[in-house]
């Protein structure tokens, strides 16, 4: 994370505790945690499979087995001042953006519970747009080793710095509970940045005996500030510049800069989710689409997931898809001839080429196998089968000279989580 916006997260919920420790005498404090332990091995040595678009390094052309995508650890403060306040501190430890494990602030923040039903917090807060978004770093709590990539990595920020509402009332003989957030965010990439100044959302779950329900809406204005897009952008400026003699040639640059541009994306999220586990077995599914006016592709993703548990072992399937919508640019002649053809040429090539990186269609099968073979401890085994669309690069990084669009990828992950 960023250190501004660490401070700016810090800083409110400081500010908060001072002022509730001040009016409500000395708090209760509570600690936790949790953390996984885990190596992945990938079938695919010419590019890498990463856990998160944040870690510079993953399995497959970087490492045969990698301990560093699944691996982490992490420990949460609360501490309860009253009835009505509270705040929590969470730290996470995980592979970061330039390779190392320095702790970073995943949660900081000030609760207000206003009435039993409504509740405000103020700080930095789960981004609330997925239905595993305040347990997506919580091995131990999910049936998979990870979330679906198909659908987690298409935003993979994980916190929110603003404010965040939520409102329980009774629906239709269950409950319903209605969540809304304002704030930003920003985080590193292993060549850059992302950050959204202006994210907003509403989300609502409702739950009735072992079923749930959720409904979700996000926004983002999103910078991506990176060495890929910024090449990508840099060659369409120049190409304009080269063009600005011939008037018709040097609106198309600019048509061309404006659709693929990386500042003021205008970014919409919506999100189906469902789960049901009477006990005995469970299922869950999730839906996503994605929409936006920039260099990042329109998409549409879906995860399904079941299990039966059997004592202390759980066998589990799972099956997700992620299609992008992608129109590759069009070749098209500047001069008929000479250098300024060519440079159209490669802009286009450029276009194509980051339109197919950064927005990876695929399909993946998932068998696994959980052992909860001790108090607050499970292991995993899991084989994901990875089918890339003809054409697509998956969601996969760090490709080799070798790599060839399309083709099957295999994981296999041992993981052992546990929470304290």
């Amino acid at each position: 994370m960023q250190p501004t916006i660490n401070r700016l997260a810090v800083a409110l919920s400081a500010c908060g505790l001072l002022s509730v420790a001040q009016a409500q005498g000395a708090p209760e404090f509570k600690f936790s945690g949790f953390g996984t332990v885990a190596a992945v091995h990938s079938s695919e040595d010419q590019a890498d499979f990463v856990a998160t678009v944040f870690q510079p390094r993953g399995a497959g052309a970087s490492d045969s087995w990698s301990f560093n995508l699944d691996s982490k650890l992490g420990a949460q403060a609360s501490a309860v001042f009253g009835p009505q306040w509270s705040a929590v501190v969470q730290l996470v430890s995980q592979q970061n953006h330039d390779n190392d494990w320095v702790p970073h602030l995943e949660w900081a923040n000030v609760k207000w519970q206003a009435t039993p039903d409504l509740a405000l917090r103020v700080g930095r807060t789960a981004l609330p747009v997925f239905q595993l978004s305040e347990t997506r770093l919580v091995g131990y709590a999910n049936a998979t080793v990870r979330p679906a990539p198909e659908i987690y990595r298409i935003l993979p920020v994980t916190s929110n710095d603003g404010v965040d509402l939520s409102w329980r009332h009774t629906l239709a003989g269950g409950r319903n509970t209605v969540q809304a957030f304002f704030g930003t965010t920003k985080v590193d990439l292993p060549t850059g940045t992302i950050e959204s100044d202006r994210s907003w959302g509403l989300a609502s779950t409702f739950e009735t005996g072992d079923l749930a329900l959720r409904l979700g809406y996000s926004s983002f204005n999103v910078k991506i500030d990176a060495d890929g897009v910024n090449t990508l952008n840099a060659g369409i400026a120049a190409f304009g510049t080269a063009a600005a003699p011939l008037p018709t040639v040097a609106a198309r640059a600019a048509v061309l800069a404006d659709r693929y541009r990386t500042e003021d994306m205008a970014t919409r999220v919506l999100a189906l989710g469902f789960s049901y586990d009477p006990g005995q077995w469970f299922v869950s599914g999730e839906a996503m689409r994605f929409d936006t006016e920039s260099v990042l592709a329109d998409t549409t993703g879906w995860q399904l997931v079941g299990g039966w548990r059997i004592g202390t072992l759980t066998p589990y399937v799972g099956y997700a898809r992620i299609k992008a919508d992608i129109d590759e640019e069009a070749a098209f002649a500047a001069t008929g001839s000479g250098p300024l053809d060519a440079a159209a040429a490669n802009v286009v090539g450029g276009i194509n080429r980051t339109l197919q990186v950064l927005n990876g269609s695929q399909k993946t099968a998932t068998v696994g196998l959980r052992w909860d073979f001790m108090r607050n401890t499970a292991l995993k085994l899991q084989w994901d089968h990875t089918r890339i669309d003809e054409g697509s690069w998956g969601r996969l990084t760090n490709f080799e000279p070798g790599f060839e669009p399309g083709g099957k990828v295999d994981l296999v992950t041992v993981a052992v989580d546990f929470v304290f």
